[in-house]
């Protein structure tokens, strides 16, 4: 192992846009690393406005350079105290990569007391030397090797600890034992913004926030909607909770975001303790209610998560269904919540709306033998064909019973065998129970505009019919005999119509079947997706209204395939740096912006001094702001 490229090298990688940012990361020596002026002359201070979008993308590549090598400095100066583990295999990956690697570590240890053990996940830059966590002292003495590895992905083991992972290197390795590897940081937001600033995929919005004049902009002439007929499109119910000011700020939004013509950046300003997170919760319920697709993005988990709960509160006081016999949810399908589940902590309070809850809840009612096909279609020939299906049952039941017998000489045959009326009990419990799931999972997790209302009402009365034949079914008058008579004649929709008597069981039993085939033919018009869990995840953010993920996470929505976002919500907008917020602004279709903050609150934490005298802390908010103002 070798330390690294030259500096000469890193400084050509940097003005090469399709480079990669951790192969530039790789380039630097140890001395680059830990000099402090390193990109002192390349930094500029970051200006209130800009000559084009090429000048605007362009101001924060070096100011994220200089960050990027403070922030892996200061790691690696505290490396003895860094989780770390030896090394059990490092094996060449297959594949064209020559320094792509299958590493397996032993169990990671702490150098020293964290609140929790430390997992691997993709992005995490570690380090592999010779020995356990050293010093930097350590790494400069003469014959020491030392080399970077970028975590790609990682995989299980029965516990749910990572222990195996697959890593790109900064170079070729051999490997001895002896070798261990320590984590330093994770680079996976910088490597976003840095693809962000030098990929442009979408510069609608970026155009109107250049120039001090884009950000007082009145509204569109040319629309023909106005704030007005906003008004109709939503329950008034929901502003009756705001304030005056927290409903002007709201409708002069709304008015503004359903322009077609031009792109928008609003800001809501509100000091701590106004009503905030209210006043952007009922927002975005009326964004919903509009069929406005919207993100929401915020710089930390917790606020991202505070967000999304309290949206999914009130979509839950409004949307609650409960049936006649009980059963109780709502249709959430519109909210979608997405990222890593450790670091968003996501608790059974939110995990309706979490992504990986959605996808596994879904796979399971969209397989092949577990799916609603199968549900459905193990009802309808139970309530149509039990007799046929019981005599089959007594036939094999008594083929067991002499097969036994001829085996056994000296057993006499005994045979007995369950009643029709035990036999239909039996079954229809067994497949009641999936079925009723997967109708529960489709009401909640699917949304109410693709699933269409018809269905989703035949799918509610379903619920109520197989309650109430499930309740006849297990009477204690009843006689099996009398039972199978019931079930001997073929059901025909019109006897229901004539007998109208919802108490007989095979009245319940002709309406069951009714809303079964009825349900049978209008879901297999709707273009669900099979058991495939990539497809299902797809079609989880095609469908979903209201989407939630950090600012980080929602660089992951410029490769889905997907009718396009309209809108971005950014809350805590003053606590983020502008060059993060160039992430989400840049998804495909996006046309708005609404920004919440409070410019007085403080700004994010830049810790290289360099990059904080030229302005990288400063947010889109601040830089808005200030336009606003005149303070140019």
């Amino acid at each position: 192992m070798m330390e690294g490229g030259s500096s000469g090298k890193k400084k050509r990688a940097a003005k090469s846009q399709d480079h990669d940012f951790a192969q530039l990361i790789f380039s630097w020596s140890l001395d680059d690393i830990l000099n402090d002026n390193l990109y002192e002359h390349q930094v500029e201070k970051i200006p209130l406005t800009f000559q084009s979008e090429e000048h605007y993308f362009r101001s924060f590549v070096y100011p994220l350079l200089e960050e990027t090598r403070t922030e892996l400095a200061s790691s690696m100066k505290m490396m003895y105290k860094a989780p770390f583990s030896e090394i059990s295999s490092f094996k060449k990956a297959k594949g064209k990569e020559k320094t792509m690697y299958d590493v397996t570590v032993a169990t990671w240890r702490n150098s020293e007391r964290r609140k929790e053990p430390y997992q691997t996940l993709p992005g995490d830059l570690l380090i592999v030397t010779n020995g356990g966590p050293g010093s930097v002292s350590d790494l400069q003495s003469v014959g020491s090797t030392w080399a970077f590895l970028l975590v790609n992905n990682t995989e299980d083991d029965d516990s749910g600890t990572p222990v195996q992972f697959k890593v790109t290197a900064s170079q070729k390795i051999e490997f001895h034992d002896g070798m261990f590897v320590a984590f330093l940081m994770n680079i996976t937001t910088q490597k976003r913004i840095w693809n962000s600033l030098h990929k442009h995929v979408n510069l609608d919005i970026i155009k109107e926030i250049l120039y001090p004049d884009s950000v007082v902009k009145e509204r569109c002439d040319m629309c023909s909607l106005g704030c007005n007929s906003s008004v109709q499109r939503f329950d008034q119910s929901l502003v009756s909770k705001l304030n005056e000011s927290q409903k002007a700020a709201i409708m002069a939004s709304i008015g503004k975001m359903e322009c077609c013509h031009k792109s928008y950046v609003e800001q809501i300003w509100g000091p701590p303790g106004t009503g905030k997170t209210m006043t952007v919760s009922v927002m975005l319920s009326i964004f919903l209610q509009m069929k406005c697709r919207t993100l929401t993005c915020a710089p930390t988990n917790v606020a991202i998560v505070a967000v999304a709960s309290r949206v999914l509160s009130l979509v839950k006081e409004s949307s609650k269904t409960i049936t006649a016999n009980g059963d109780s949810f709502c249709s959430i399908g519109d909210l979608l919540l997405f990222g890593n589940k450790e670091r968003l902590k996501v608790g059974k309070d939110i995990e309706e709306i979490y992504l990986d809850h959605r996808v596994e809840k879904l796979t399971e009612c969209l397989g092949s033998l577990t799916g609603w096909k199968h549900c459905i279609k193990s009802m309808v020939d139970l309530l149509e064909d039990c007799v046929s299906q019981y005599h089959v049952f007594v036939e094999n039941e008594s083929m067991k019973e002499k097969q036994v017998t001829n085996e056994n000489k000296s057993k006499t045959n005994n045979l007995k065998v369950k009643s029709f009326m035990e036999f239909v009990r039996e079954r229809f419990s067994s497949f009641v129970q999936p079925l009723r799931r997967c109708i529960i999972t489709f009401c909640t997790h699917i949304p109410r505009s693709f699933m269409k209302q018809e269905n989703f009402q035949t799918m509610v009365s379903l619920l109520d019919n197989l309650s109430s034949l499930e309740s006849l079914l297990s009477q204690k008058n009843l006689v099996s005999e009398e039972l199978e008579k019931i079930f001997v004649s073929k059901p025909l929709e019109g006897d229901f119509v004539k007998s109208g008597d919802m108490s007989s069981i095979n009245s319940v039993r002709i309406m069951s079947l009714s809303l079964l085939k009825r349900l049978q033919t209008s879901l297999g018009g709707l273009k669900l997706p099979g058991g495939n869990r990539h497809a299902i995840t797809r079609f989880c953010y095609e469908r979903a209204s209201l989407l939630f993920c950090t600012t980080s996470t929602s660089y992951a929505l410029q490769k889905v395939k997907m009718v396009p976002l309209k809108l971005l919500v950014i809350d805590e907008a003053a606590q983020m740096k502008e060059s993060e917020a160039i992430i989400p602004l840049q998804i495909p279709g996006m046309k708005h912006a609404i920004l919440i903050g409070d410019e007085c609150q403080l700004p994010a934490t830049v810790k290289s001094n360099v990059s904080s005298e030229c302005g990288l802390g400063r947010s889109l908010f601040e830089r808005l702001s200030l336009l606003v103002l005149g303070k140019i």
